[in-house]
């Protein structure tokens, strides 16, 4: 039995055990029969490229939660502000409320009296 198979059209070897097409195959030194050999380890400057699309991924993420955040805190002052500014126009309109409550209690005691 074979544990390795060579596609005719692809040129590409399938690994009955793994169950998946491999990529390198060596001759074992104990026994002598095939065996996949791990990916190579790419050149620096392959390394670095392939790193770079994530670190851009990476730093675009933190810019983003840094302008997120920095947005959030705004618009969370901003409501704080309004709410303050609605809490002192209400009281504002609540005295006055008053002030003429009071004048038109005033005035309807002066007709009372009048009429009595």
């Amino acid at each position: 039995h074979h544990a390795y198979a060579l596609e005719v059209n692809s040129q590409r070897v399938w690994d009955y055990a793994g169950g998946g097409y491999v990529h390198r195959l060596a001759a074992n030194d104990v026994d002598g029969k095939m065996t996949e050999l791990p990916e190579p380890e790419p050149h620096d400057a392959e390394a670095k490229a392939a790193k770079k699309p994530e670190s851009v991924v990476n730093e675009f993420n933190r810019l983003l939660s840094s302008q997120l955040d920095a947005q959030r805190q705004f618009f969370d002052e901003r409501i704080a502000r309004e709410r303050e500014a609605q809490g002192a126009i209400t009281e504002l309109a609540a005295a006055r409320l008053r002030e003429r409550q009071a004048s038109v209690e005033s005035a309807r005691g002066a007709i009372t009296a009048e009429i009595a």
